[in-house]
């Protein structure tokens, strides 16, 4: 008999679900609610219980966290996915004092930090208003208090919903008030005129206030059905979260898939906006993504000769008669298992003896090589001192890998393997 009453649904989202909704943004890979759902309910934690997600996206977790009142802590080195979590968590939000944040007229410059150029992205009148409304969040906040937006992921009262609320307004309306369009890829914006002519008609003042207004309501609807449990959110690597040794009961994720998608250049105007508030280093957030297209410099090959089946697959791919396959994209996988292989390290470090929790997983190719993504991670699981069992598998047609030409020369009929796996210690 399974350990919860739940059987464990699919973590692939429906295509209508997919589609981004007039309120929350939802990150391009994250995980159905429905999934998230039926996890939490066949791990079965107890009331208060802390469910943690190192790559929390859109806060999906946080979502079922919350429904089976559970306090949760979520990490990403998105911080402007990090903000999501934490939006969706901010019921205590004072709509009065959003209304007023929000509708503060613009004053002039003000000065910001250097870490973007807001100036291609937004028109004049909108950077000084994203000016004017981060610099009243930041006097709410204290200036003392050093980084504002660390300030709002952390706390666990309450007591900065509304400001959080303003935030998340603002940076979800310079999405559409941006000079950016998308070609096939959809993670991926450009900079400058739409070829087809569309180019922003509202200012991110207008929007902001209306996403506020939905964000309240929707907030207002969860107060009512859901418990009132904390949610701490950390904009950082894994590694560099204050998570204790032996402290995580539960967790609930989906590391970045091997897709190569770059997410800073898919956020690129949320997070260049917020760089007005907090210090954002683009290029740095890109160089240290996990699964990112940037590479870090040389990486030793220790992850390789500890696991014959990623040696196996590194020797295939470097071995491969394409173009860059010795070179860059050896390099790129070599990369990308090194960072895994570290996620699982610290996982096992920060596990307590009974831990369990779920890892979403997909297959991925090279070419027409298929990389055996679930074989692989439980191998390195394994090694690691964790019991691995796969509860769900899904073959999935439709992908971004589909959109290739490339990819449809070397392997036209590619279907990728969506895995949920159940991790323990043993």
């Amino acid at each position: 008999m399974e350990k919860g009453a739940s059987s464990i649904r699919s973590p692939k989202r429906r295509n209508k679900a997919r589609k981004e909704g007039p309120v929350w943004e939802a990150a391009y890979a994250s995980f159905s609610e429905e999934f998230a759902y039926s996890a939490l309910e066949f791990l079965q934690p107890p009331i208060g219980s802390v469910i943690v997600d190192p790559f929390v996206g859109s806060g999906t977790s946080y979502l079922a966290a919350n429904h089976q009142n559970c306090n949760f802590i979520g990490i990403d080195i998105n911080p402007y996915s990090a903000l999501l979590t934490k939006a969706k968590s901010a019921v205590e939000a004072d709509r009065q004092l959003v209304r007023r944040l929000l509708g503060k007229v613009s004053q002039g410059r003000v000065s910001q930090p250097a870490t973007a150029d807001p100036n291609k992205l937004f028109r004049t009148k909108d950077v000084r208003y994203l000016n004017t409304l981060f610099g009243a969040l930041t006097r709410r906040l204290g200036r003392e208090s050093g980084d504002p937006l660390r300030v709002l992921l952390e706390d666990k009262s309450g007591a900065f919903d509304s400001e959080t609320i303003a935030l998340a307004s603002a940076l979800r309306a310079s999405k559409s008030a941006a000079r950016t369009h998308r070609r096939s890829n959809p993670a991926w914006i450009m900079v400058g005129p739409d070829p087809l002519g569309q180019s922003p008609t509202v200012g991110i003042q207008d929007q902001a206030l209306s996403y506020g207004e939905l964000m309240l309501n929707e907030l207002a609807q969860s107060r009512e059905r859901n418990p009132r449990t904390w949610c701490q959110v950390y904009a950082a690597d894994f590694s560099a979260a204050p998570i204790p040794d032996a402290s995580i009961a539960y967790f609930l994720t989906s590391p970045p898939y091997m897709s190569r998608l770059d997410y800073v250049v898919s956020y690129l105007p949320q997070l260049t906006a917020l760089s007005l508030f907090s210090r954002v280093d683009l290029e740095l957030l890109r160089m240290q993504m996990m699964g990112t297209t940037k590479m870090r410099g040389p990486l030793a090959e220790n992850v390789a000769h500890a696991n014959p089946l990623v040696a196996d697959t590194l020797r295939r791919i470097r071995n491969h008669p394409s173009q860059a396959s010795s070179g860059y994209y050896f390099r790129f996988y070599l990369q990308y298992f090194t960072d895994l292989a570290r996620f699982l390290d610290w996982l096992r470090l920060k596990s307590r003896p009974d831990a369990q929790g779920f890892l979403v997983l997909q297959d991925s190719f090279y070419k027409e090589l298929r990389l055996p993504m679930f074989e692989i991670v439980r191998d390195l699981a394994r090694s690691r001192g964790f019991a691995v069992e796969s509860k769900f598998v899904q073959p999935k047609r439709n992908h971004v890998g589909a959109m290739s030409p490339d990819q449809q020369r070397y392997a036209p009929d590619k279907t990728l393997r969506e895995h949920v796996i159940l991790i323990t210690l043993e």
